[in-house]
């Protein structure tokens, strides 16, 4: 993708040329993943998002677009001003809304370029029966029918709409920006817009760690994002080995904590300033992995679609985790030491976890008078501390919820 230099400055080892570049050689060269890219949130309902189409129909300016790219080649090699150069490959970090618009009108503009007889069509009969009996190609060429109606519209007023995309947009473009880096601009950049939830923000730290691990977890194992499903609506219609990103990630940071964490803003800042302090090795991510997919299975199978509900709360296992690794601080075991005992004592157990009663126990709680979310955790933590103890061989959850342990 060919830019123009209008400006550069450095930040530490990166740097960012503000530049000009023809917006259907941006559209043109778009990644096919660029809606997948792990850090951004992934598209969402926008209506006035929607009407950018009258944006381009009256040639109105569309605000400066930031990518991130791992090299910019610039002709003589200097970036100054005015300079000719080039982008090789990139994602979108600010502007994923403004970019998906724009495809769906840039695909619907070239399907009306490639079926002549739909504008033929739509001039004997009507523009809304010939797009529909186009849909399934609109569909399959990534279009938009509202879209190609609007256009068509346009066409049969003797508007071209054939160089639509031949203008400017200026960009900014991010040379050599860390993972850490990409992530704190990406959430400054949304900061006045509709907030990105703090799962999503926690799962965007940590998506490098976690991103391979679906195919390394010998067993029934899958991970569901919080930028695709929500957390709550996964625990729903949860499948034997499936898990929300954001409560592994959540487990993680309690068996690495030694307590069960909640995820807030105030954790948040503290992972960001310090995330290597909140992180296990890879070898302990992927083992805990390994007992969150043997557990669930054998809470499946010892308990049905109670032990799925179960294991499919981010309390749950926060309280799991938390209490895993404060067994792993006070007996002075490693974390893949202890997450070895609570398989011999959990997986290997499941009648130790007395599951049939929690529900009871809980849904009698008066929600009015406590924190259920701190109450919950609570008591899973200190339950599971006293079955990895030994101290019981089946939990008394009115116990544990009561803290009589």
């Amino acid at each position: 993708m060919d830019i123009i230099v209008l400006d550069q400055k450095s930040e530490g080892e990166s740097t960012c040329y503000l530049a000009k570049v023809t917006m259907s050689e941006y559209l043109e060269q778009l990644p096919d993943n660029y809606k997948d890219w792990n850090i951004q949130r992934g598209i969402v309902n926008n209506h006035y998002l929607d009407k950018l189409i009258e944006t381009i129909l009256l040639s109105k300016h569309i605000p400066p677009l930031v990518l991130i790219t791992d090299g910019v080649h610039i002709n003589n090699g200097v970036g100054s001003v005015g300079n000719v150069g080039s982008v090789e490959s990139f994602q979108v970090l600010d502007g994923l809304q403004r970019t998906h618009r724009l495809k769906l009108i840039y695909n619907s503009v070239n399907f009306i370029k490639n079926y002549p007889q739909l504008v033929d069509e739509s001039r004997s009969s009507s523009i809304l029966k010939a797009v529909r009996r186009f849909s399934s190609e609109i569909n399959s060429q990534k279009a938009s029918s509202p879209i190609i109606r609007k256009l068509l519209s346009e066409v049969a007023l003797g508007r071209n709409i054939n160089d639509l995309f031949n203008f400017e947009q200026w960009i900014e473009v991010w040379e050599n920006l860390s993972l850490t880096e990409q992530v704190n601009k990406m959430l400054l950049l949304n900061a006045g817009h509709k907030s990105v939830s703090k799962k999503h923000q926690i799962e965007i730290i940590f998506h490098n760690i976690l991103s391979k691990l679906e195919n390394e977890v010998q067993h029934n194992f899958s991970i569901v994002r919080e930028r695709n499903v929500s957390s709550i609506s996964v625990n729903k219609n949860r499948p034997v080995g499936q898990f929300s990103f954001a409560h592994i990630v959540s487990g993680m940071m309690s068996l690495d904590q030694g307590k069960p964490v909640t995820i807030n803003a105030n954790l948040l800042s503290k992972v960001q300033d310090d995330v290597d302090n909140y992180t296990l090795s890879y070898e302990e991510i992927l083992q805990l992995c390994v007992f969150l997919a043997k557990l669930d299975s054998s809470l499946y199978e010892q308990y049905g679609d109670v032990g799925l509900k179960w294991l499919g709360k981010e309390v749950v296992i926060t309280g799991l985790f938390g209490a895993i690794g404060i067994y792993s601080t006070t007996h002075s075991l490693s974390i893949i030491d202890s997450l070895e005992l609570a398989r011999e004592m959990l997986v290997e157990k499941p009648l130790s976890l007395a599951l049939d009663s929690y529900d009871e126990v809980r849904n009698s709680l008066d929600v009015s008078k406590i924190n259920i979310g701190k109450v919950n955790k609570t008591a899973v933590s200190n339950a599971l501390i006293g079955v990895l103890e030994e101290r019981t061989t089946a939990v008394n959850w009115l116990n544990s919820f009561k803290g009589d342990l």
